[in-house]
Order: structure tokens, then C-alpha cells, then sequence
């Protein structure tokens, strides 16, 4: 995943060379803490319904030690389902629920 701020004609441009649906999407940042925030991101048309919430460490000792909130319901971090990539597959969250592969297998594409 490759985040770069764009101009609305570059937005058009790469839109249309875009494979699957385009995801749409508004980022929240809540700071937690002096180095820290949560990127809570909630998805729009298709994927309506549909919210992440993520946040980033320095280590994976750092991510082992977080408490997660309460409102947290679980890690997906190595679950594919939860790739931008992975997600731009599907029509909506309906075909989403009801995709019977394995969550945790991995390849080039995804």
C-alpha cells in the first residue's frame, strides 16, 4: 500500500488505470498517545459498513506490549480479507462475507 498526497487530475488519471473497484473512505486520526494514533478509516459505497481501525509501532515487541481498546473486536493484521488490494475484489460486503477462502494464505497479488 502506497499512501501520496494526489492532485484531482492525477486522481483521474490513476483511477483509471485502476484494477477492481475503487475504495472510498474517510481517515480519522486519533492521537493516543505523543508518538502514536489510531488511523480509524470508514468505508463508503460498496463497503459501507465497513471499519478499520489501525495503528502503526516501531517494533513488533512495541505492537506485543499495546492494549488494544475494548471497541478494538479483533487483530487482522496478517488476514488478507483486510487489504485495500484484497478488498477491491468485491462488489460490496455481502460477496465479502461470503468468500470461502483462506484468510491467512498470501500471494504476489494480494
Amino acid at each position: 500500500e502506497v499512501e501520496l498526497p494526489l492532485s484531482k487530475k492525477a486522481y483521474e488519471h490513476l483511477k483509471e488505470k485502476s484494477d477492481g473497484n475503487v475504495i472510498s473512505k474517510t481517515r480519522y486520526l486519533i492521537p493516543i498517545d505523543a508518538t502514536h494514533k489510531i488511523e480509524l478509516d470508514v468505508f463508503h459505497g460498496s463497503l459501507e459498513g465497513l471499519v478499520f481501525a489501525e495503528v502503526e509501532f516501531a517494533s513488533e515487541e512495541e505492537s506485543a506490549a499495546y492494549q488494544m481498546p475494548d471497541w478494538f473486536l479483533e487483530d487482522v493484521t496478517f488476514d488478507k480479507r483486510y487489504r485495500n488490494s484484497f478488498l477491491s475484489q468485491f462488489s460490496g460486503l455481502e460477496e465479502l462475507r461470503a468468500w470461502k477462502g483462506n484468510p491467512l494464505e498470501t500471494n504476489e497479488q494480494d
